[in-house]
């Protein structure tokens, strides 16, 4: 009788398989590879059945999941293989919300040093990004019950989820969420991109708002999102701001690196004008922002000429720092 391969064995054979792509030898292959015990060879095989398109195998996509769901944390720690294989069914466009409801309500408390914790957040997130996709009642109340999950990196995931996902539904709640707070920053931080992402129009006056928020990270990530959306409107609220608000130099720093992730012609020729005429910290500030253009031969020869005839010490020096 046979012996039945190795997991190293079978980690090579996906390598093989991943070089000549799919054959009518891979798909048995990778079932068996499904059904082992090892969650990173299981996770492995899942990232090859998406390479190589082996649709007829997300049935077993799907048992395994199931299986890793109802065992023990030790048959899957750190979640690694049920995050691949969520990843891998959406991938490959899985009509079926069940088992990604399962997987956005699963938590997995596992051992660590002076207690136990969750391992699961990243597979929460991960079935977010599946459920807004195909959308439907559950759908959207799960994706809503995640927004207040105890952990941060759920919480982020689902809101990333919503921003992807778009219209009114998700814009709504995201200003919901952005509205009631967060004791993470980054969670604020993601609502704020991603209405700037999803209704730019409807939402640069209620980003801006944040702009003169207590907590200065969460008014730092109102800049960046309004910056990144390279919206005109969003442009003119950071240089608005900008002109009336008395600001500590962290936040000058990253309203101005906002201006120059608009990437506008007319914030370069702001950014320019600040580098020519206001103090010379605001201008070693504003070059510092422009270093975004550094490869942009056009763009630095015109901060190399502003700098030059400025001809002051701070804004030289960031020249030479960022442009050289």
């Amino acid at each position: 009788m046979a012996r039945r391969p190795t997991d190293d064995a079978l980690i090579a054979r996906l390598a093989e398989m991943n070089r000549a792509g799919l054959t009518d030898e891979c798909v048995p292959d990778l079932r068996d590879m499904l059904r082992r015990r090892s969650s990173v060879l299981i996770a492995r095989a899942a990232r090859a059945v998406v390479t190589l398109q082996a649709a007829e195998l997300t049935s077993d996509l799907i048992t395994t999941f199931v299986r890793l769901l109802d065992s023990p944390a030790k048959a899957d720690e750190g979640c690694i293989a049920k995050v691949a294989l969520a990843e891998a069914m959406d991938a490959l466009r899985l009509p079926d919300t069940e088992p990604f409801l399962r997987g956005i309500r699963h938590t997995q408390m596992e051992p660590v040093y002076g207690g136990t914790e969750d391992t699961a957040p990243g597979l929460r997130a991960q079935c977010a990004f599946a459920l807004a996709r195909l959308g439907g009642v559950d759908a959207m109340l799960a994706l809503t019950a995640l927004l207040t999950d105890p952990e941060a990196e759920a919480r982020v995931g689902g809101v990333k989820a919503l921003a992807h996902r778009g219209g009114l539904d998700a814009e709504l709640l995201l200003r919901m969420k952005a509205s009631s707070g967060d004791s993470h920053v980054d969670v604020t931080a993601e609502c704020l991109t991603g209405l700037m992402a999803v209704e730019p129009d409807r939402s640069v006056e209620f980003v801006a708002a944040y702009l003169t928020a207590a907590d200065e990270a969460i008014a730092e990530a109102a800049a960046l999102a309004l910056g990144e959306s390279r919206e005109p409107a969003a442009l003119a609220a950071l240089m608005d701001h900008r002109a009336g608000a008395i600001m500590s130099p962290g936040m000058e720093d990253a309203v101005l690196l906002a201006i120059a992730l608009s990437r506008r012609d007319e914030a370069v020729d702001y950014l320019l004008d600040v580098t020519a005429d206001d103090t010379p910290t605001n201008a070693a500030r504003a070059v510092a922002a422009l270093r975004i253009y550094a490869h942009d031969t056009a763009v630095a020869e015109r901060v190399r000429s502003v700098v030059e005839v400025r001809d002051a010490t701070l804004a030289s020096d960031a020249f030479r720092e960022y442009f050289s």
